[in-house]
């Protein structure tokens, strides 16, 4: 099963994990690939990576001061448990 998370990331899930992947465009050839992020038992877990994943991010696209990169983090991660959580309570828990 493919679960889009938001434009960049997606989830998919097999017998034993929770696989945290990333849409992106290779350098090389300039088409859309998929990355890996890893392979996760638990979807807090995934989440818990999912957000990282988006506070790197953020510090990559930014050059402001700390006050300014914390406030930008915190948005990001509330619009980030707010995605996940109307994603992820249409599909039912794999067990």
């Amino acid at each position: 099963m493919k679960i889009k998370v938001d434009e960049k990331y997606f989830i998919e899930t097999d017998k034993l994990n929770y696989i945290l992947k990333e849409r992106g465009i290779s350098r090389k050839s300039g088409r859309e690939v998929e990355r890996t992020i890893g392979y996760y038992g638990s979807m807090t877990t995934l989440a818990e990576r999912y957000l990282e994943e988006r506070q790197k991010a953020i510090a990559d696209d930014s050059t402001g001061n700390l006050d300014e990169y914390v406030k930008l983090v915190e948005e990001s991660n509330q619009k980030a448990v707010s995605r996940l959580y109307d994603v992820l309570r249409l599909y039912p828990e794999k067990g």
